[in-house]
């Protein structure tokens, strides 16, 4: 610490240092003995200045203490010689001031050793004051009553970054903020006795920066000056410690605010039963009804928790530190809130309390509940279940699981085969666990597997026959094969029944279409011999044309008895040949051709038969009418788009007379071919263009076409 002293005070104390306090004594000694002999042995008179003799006596006194008496007693030696020396008479006079300065020596002596044992006291004082001073964590700076500084400690520099020697003088000013000038005037400090402290305030250090820094300012006089003290003190750790405390506080109170789960702290009182609620979050003020302000009145009992209950809860909690339990919350409103609470003991001062997380479970329970139906509904029908049902661990064949069905069906209890492999089963056989084995690696690699079957043994050796659907699931925290076993065994045997039945029947059907075709065969032959007889021409086309009508159907029949497939007819081969032998019986020597553009496809018998007659029909008319000089193209077609049916039979011959008709006209044949339209629910159209062009368009369920173009 460096202090600014008075200037007086500073001279004296370097120019009085003990050498020269040394000559100046002995200098005075030494004057006043020469006086003394000079006015005793020269002058022969007694010397009248002998008070001169206490300028060195006093200062050997002050300055030398005890030892001042060896000054006093030379001075007294040299009056009482020379005054015998010189025969000036009685001694009565000088014994009287010899003993007088004796006197003043001791009084100043005692005098001296006492403003010495002060001044030690002083720089003792002094010396711990300075200690403790620049010891001090805290500035520490005084200032006089102008303002300027005259004492700054080692602290001061740390906190303001001046040296002492910088600050000596300069006014307090210099580390004060100007927003805190007026504030903090200095002369309204000066002109009071005072001492104040002042917080929240900032110095400015030597580089410009502020400092925050807590003030205690007292003022003190000494020698009739006015000097003032302050002890400043650095709070930027304590700012910091506070911002960040504030800035914990502003995020607790974010979390525990912004949770949706209600927070409670209680009090824990000495009796073991909760006290009041001591602070609560939004969450809880919101869901349960009650304002803060009636939360803090209020206990736990008050939301419907029992002595009992609170007790229990409140003793495993001091027990362990933490407890976990439900409870269920009664609202404002009165609604019953069920939650589970995770609470934890802590201690706030000497207060224990109890900082609880309660989480509303209402959904979970709802959820829990339908788990448990869900989990029943599942049991029920995986019990009641028809089918074989297993769940299998698919790395060992582990039996985890297996309905009543099957276990009623084996004679086992579920019990006793849960935990057991399959593979380990006596009762199936090997062929059955390879295949089962190689299966299940499939579904494991690719996923997926088609359903398969196989023939099981049950333990009593009957054999039954099962489809196998496999699945893999996740359950019971584990991948698994659900696997279903239909026991199709009855479906086999009445399948098999039935495949039997059926192909009697299929037997028995191509024998009738036979006898249906060889019969039709026989009219056609009867008819062909009857007009062998008739020399008509009208009534031969007559009997012609019945013996095509009567072809053309037993066609149809032929091709179903000779068909794997007694439900569809491949209309192309069955036009296409219809087509040619009606072509040859009426022009086999002409030059009239025969193109045939039909695609592949098929239709049941109720089609076809109409479809046949209506050819027959067109195609005779064409050949028989169409061609005057015997030359021309007959053009049969068959097509399908989007699910419609055109039939067309085409000529590029003289045309249809316009004199008639064709939809009125009493022609059997074109009457047959409206009829048979109409039965198919089709459209017939004529065009006569260049040729004649009849038209059917028609839709036919269940026809398959084979090539659609």
């Amino acid at each position: 610490m460096t202090y600014k002293s008075l200037p007086v005070a500073e001279k004296i104390q370097s120019y009085w240092n003990r050498r020269a306090r040394l000559v100046i004594v002995t200098s005075f000694t030494i004057l006043c003995a020469a006086a003394t002999i000079y006015f005793h042995m020269i002058l022969g008179v007694e010397i009248v200045f002998t008070h001169l003799f206490y300028i060195p006596m006093v200062f050997a006194a002050v300055w030398f203490g005890r030892r001042s008496f060896l000054v006093t007693a030379f001075l007294g030696t040299v009056l009482l010689v020379t005054h015998a020396l010189a025969s000036l008479g009685g001694f009565q006079d000088d014994a009287m001031r010899l003993s007088v300065m004796f006197f003043v020596n001791a009084i100043t002596v005692i005098l001296s050793e006492s403003i010495g044992e002060s001044e030690e006291a002083l720089a003792e004082s002094e010396e711990k004051y300075r200690t403790i001073v620049e010891s001090a964590r805290d500035a520490i700076i005084t200032v006089d009553g102008n303002g300027s500084i005259v004492s700054w400690n080692s602290a001061a520099e740390k906190i303001f970054g001046y040296r002492a020697a910088e600050m000596m003088g300069r006014h307090i000013d210099t580390i004060i903020t100007e927003e805190n000038l007026e504030k903090h005037d200095f002369n309204r400090i000066i002109d009071r006795e005072i001492s104040i402290m002042v917080t929240d305030v900032e110095g400015v250090r030597k580089d410009g920066t502020r400092v925050p820094v807590e003030i205690s300012v007292f003022s003190w006089n000494y020698m009739d000056e006015k000097f003032i003290t302050a002890v400043i003190r650095d709070v930027t750790e304590r700012k910091m410690a506070e911002n960040a405390l504030i800035e914990s506080e502003r995020k607790f109170r974010a979390v525990f605010d912004g949770v949706e789960d209600i927070i409670t702290i209680v009090e824990i009182r000495e009796n073991g039963l909760p006290g009041k609620y001591i602070e609560v979050n939004r969450a809880a003020v919101e869901k349960l009804g009650y304002s803060r302000d009636e939360f803090l009145s209020m206990t736990p009992a008050d939301m419907g928790v029992s002595r009992e209950q609170s007790y229990d809860i409140i003793k495993k909690l001091l027990r362990s530190g933490r407890v976990t339990f439900n409870r269920t919350y009664i609202s404002r409103d009165g609604r019953r809130i069920p939650v589970e609470v995770n609470s934890t003991l802590l201690e706030l001062g000497k207060m224990k309390v109890a900082v609880s997380v309660a989480r509303d479970i209402t959904q979970r329970l709802e959820n829990e509940r339908k788990l448990r139906e869900s989990e029943e509904k599942y049991r029920s029908l995986f019990n009641l279940s028809p089918e074989y049902i297993l769940l299998l661990d698919p790395e060992d064949g582990r039996i985890l699981d297996m309905n009543s069905t099957l276990a009623g069906t084996l004679g086992i209890p579920s019990e006793e085969l849960r935990g057991r492999s399959i593979y380990e089963l006596e009762f199936l056989s090997d062929d059955v666990k390879t295949e089962f084995r190689s299966k299940i690696e499939v579904i494991e690699r690719d996923g997926t597997l088609e359903p398969y079957e196989m023939v099981l043994t049950d333990p009593s050796g009957r054999e039954y026959t099962v489809r196998i659907y496999n699945k893999l699931i996740h359950a019971e925290g584990r991948e698994c094969l659900l696997i279903v076993l239909n026991d199709i065994s009855d479906l086999k045997r009445t399948q098999s029944m039935l495949e039997k039945s059926l192909a009697e029947k299929e037997l028995l059907l191509k024998e009738i279409h036979h006898r249906v075709k060889n019969n039709l065969m026989i009219i056609s032959s009867l008819l062909s011999l009857q007009s062998r007889q008739v020399k008509d021409r009208e009534t031969m086309d007559l009997f012609r044309e019945s013996e095509n009508r009567t072809r053309s159907m037993a066609l149809i029949h032929e091709r179903l008895y000779r068909s794997e497939d007694l439900k569809n007819i491949d209309l192309a081969e069955y036009l296409g040949r219809l087509a040619s032998e009606i072509f040859r019986s009426y022009s086999a020597d002409s030059r009239i051709r025969l193109n045939l553009e039909i695609d592949e496809l098929k239709v049941d018998v109720e089609t076809a038969v109409p479809l046949g007659l209506i050819v027959n029909e067109l195609l005779t008319n064409a050949v028989k009418h169409a061609f005057p000089d015997g030359e021309g193209t007959v053009t049969v077609s068959l097509s399908k788009r989007n699910g419609t049916v055109t039939l067309e039979v085409s000529d590029d011959g003289a045309g249809f007379p316009e004199d008639i008709d064709w939809e009125s006209s009493p022609s059997l044949g074109l009457q047959l071919v409206r009829s048979l339209t109409e039965q198919i629910d089709g459209k017939v159209e004529m065009i006569s263009d260049g040729g004649t062009t009849f038209r059917i368009i028609f839709t036919e369920k269940g026809l398959v076409l084979n090539n659609s173009g």
